[in-house]
């Protein structure tokens, strides 16, 4: 995460002289095991060389951050959140724009300086899927690389596995399906939970990631899942083409598009009356309305569990979809998501083994 030091005289002299040397040796840490993104103005930097008893190990470090500065400086415009170091009396604020403001005292008690966690429902399939995308899509990293140590929530854990991230105060990511059916269906009870569980817990670094799709899967575009499929599930994914076809004639907005909520492992089957709600099938009905064959089409088969074991184990799929992504469509649906988590794990490349 990129996490800024900017202080003024005043506030550096205020401060508390072991503090600040404890500080500075935990940043270098972070930014020479590539951790954490860090930023440290010239005017912070040369104040601390100036002022504080400092082996020359830590004044070469503090001079490379000042020099660094005009680069990591900017980062905090484009940055969707990032950790402020304050003078604050307090342990943080949170504020607008994503910045959360924290006190020296309260990083230093933490775990923060630590390498992030981001928590996967499934960390083969949804954590290869999401390193992929963010490692291959262009406009969603502008800093060196990232950092985050990958868990396995296995699905009803997700919860469980979360809490104890936080209850060991680390910066902690979930990304998770939101398993919504139709645009403006409710979120899942395991996405109800884990926000509830980080606002109970008053932690201002954990971060929920739903899905905004149904799962992970509706990331994939249709066009890869048609190439994959070609030699079966044919019908499927005709019809999928059919409805996409009709939604772009329509202008269809992107968060109203089918294959965006489409339940890719199972399909839809319009006929089974406990699928979902009333709304819910209404909705479907009217996108599976839109295939206008001459027999009212009622259910689409779905494409199964392996879409994104089989990507990620094939290269000539892998070439396609990082073409898809890139594509303007996917883009503009889906880059801001995976921006948002990049910027949670922002980071140095590591420079020490």
């Amino acid at each position: 995460m990129l996490i800024s030091w900017e202080f003024s005289e005043v506030d550096l002299a205020s401060c508390n002289a072991e503090h600040l040397e404890n500080l500075i040796g935990e940043l270098i840490r972070a930014r020479r095991l590539g951790i954490h993104l860090v930023s440290i103005s010239r005017n912070t930097a040369n104040w601390l060389i100036q002022n504080l008893p400092l082996s020359d190990f830590y004044k070469r470090q503090l001079e490379s951050f000042s020099r660094n500065y005009t680069q990591t400086g900017n980062y905090k415009k484009t940055a969707k959140c990032y950790i402020a170091i304050s003078s604050i009396g307090h342990d943080y604020d949170k504020m607008a724009g994503g910045v959360i403001r924290m006190s020296i005292k309260f990083i230093l008690n933490t775990h923060i300086l630590e390498q992030p966690k981001i928590i996967f429902e499934n960390i083969d399939n949804d954590g290869w899927f999401v390193d992929f995308s963010i490692r291959n899509v262009r406009r969603v990293t502008k800093f060196p690389k990232m950092s985050g140590h990958k868990l396995h929530g296995g699905g009803g854990d997700v919860v469980r596995v979360l809490a104890h991230e936080i209850d060991n105060k680390n910066i902690v990511c979930l990304v998770m399906d939101s398993d919504k059916k139709y645009p403006d269906g409710p979120s899942s009870q395991k996405v109800d939970l884990a926000r509830k569980m980080i606002n109970d817990k008053n932690w201002p670094l954990g971060f929920v990631m739903p899905t905004p799709c149904h799962e992970i899967e509706n990331f994939v575009p249709l066009q890869v899942v048609k190439e994959m499929v070609k030699h079966d599930n044919v019908e499927a994914a005709n019809n999928l083409e059919t409805i996409s076809q009709n939604e772009r004639h329509n202008n269809c907005i992107d968060h109203d598009k089918y294959w965006r909520w489409f339940d890719v492992k199972n399909g839809i089957d319009l006929n089974d009356k406990t699928a979902a709600n009333q709304k819910c099938m209404e909705w479907h009905e009217g996108k599976l309305g839109l295939i206008g064959s001459s027999g009212e089409v009622k259910n689409i088969v779905g494409f199964g569990e392996n879409i994104i074991p089989r990507i990620s184990a094939e290269n000539p799929l892998q070439a396609l979809l990082k073409d898809a992504l890139n594509r303007r469509e996917w883009s503009e649906d889906y880059v801001e998501y995976f921006s948002e988590i990049s910027w949670i794990l922002a980071a140095e490349r590591q420079t020490v083994t």
